[in-house]
């Protein structure tokens, strides 16, 4: 005697196993029971089955025949956990254009990074990724979904986010912004017009959302002009974010050598 299983290593999420009894019948009259290692069982000849937790179930089909002659034949199937992912890291409440939300990362996994209220600008589907705040002030969300390497979705993790200011990049402003040489290679002079003083932060992201590079200054003309050394930076795509109290201002820079 013997039986099939459709898949016998399947996720907990909606989970469904086909058992197809295939013993072969020798005339005399049979009976059949299934017990699938979790104190459930079925008389039924190919009984489908779904299990509530995850774990190792021995699911095991017993023959009687005539009298109460009986056969068995056991197989294991394997119900996997879903990944559990941790509360999302970063901030409740941002004045930044720019801002890093992470969550512990598990070998193997991905993650699905949702964003409402501003657009993810680096990271992939790593367990780091960095977002731009689109919308002006109010309230937002940052939300992940995990999925392991297996193959088993997680749930749905949801950060809200109140943004304090208004967070839009300003497009007038942002237009005469401008990195000169790019692409560069070693050095490049960032340039621009129409700049309000005041106290100004630097910052550079690289494409896994890990900040590179960060100076501050005060602002005391009209106009921009500082030299940054990229030599010790490897070549990639890199984001340029310059903020203050009054302005923010976002540029692309691609390092090639």
């Amino acid at each position: 005697m013997d039986f099939t299983i459709d898949k016998d290593i399947q996720c907990l999420k909606d989970n469904i196993f086909l058992f197809t009894n295939t013993s072969q019948n020798s005339g005399l009259p049979m009976g059949y029971q299934w017990n699938f290692g979790d104190a459930t069982t079925s008389v039924q000849d190919n009984p489908i089955k779904n299990y509530n937790a995850a774990g190792i179930y021995n699911v095991k089909l017993i023959a009687t025949v005539g009298i109460g002659c009986k056969d068995s034949v056991s197989k294991m199937v394997n119900v996997m956990a879903p990944p559990v992912t941790p509360a999302i890291s970063g901030k409740d409440l941002t004045r930044a254009a720019i801002d890093t939300y992470s969550v512990v990362n598990n070998p193997g996994s991905t993650y699905d990074w949702v964003i409402n209220g501003g657009n993810q600008i680096a990271g992939g589907t790593g367990n780091e990724m960095v977002v731009q705040w689109t919308k002006d002030a109010g309230a937002a969300t940052v939300k992940v979904t995990e999925t392991s390497s297996n193959g088993c979705v997680g749930n749905l993790e949801v950060k809200r986010v109140t943004l304090l200011w208004p967070a839009a990049i300003d497009e007038s402003g942002r237009s005469n912004l401008s990195l000169f040489p790019n692409p560069a290679n070693n050095a490049v002079v960032l340039t621009g017009s129409n700049i309000p003083q005041g106290y100004y932060t630097l910052t550079l992201i690289n494409q896994l959302g890990q900040v590179v590079y960060s100076q501050d200054w005060q602002q005391q003309e009209n106009s921009m002009s500082r030299s940054l050394n990229l030599a010790e930076l490897a070549p990639g795509i890199y984001m340029v974010v310059v903020q203050s109290d009054k302005l923010r201002l976002l540029e692309r820079i691609v390092i090639e050598r």
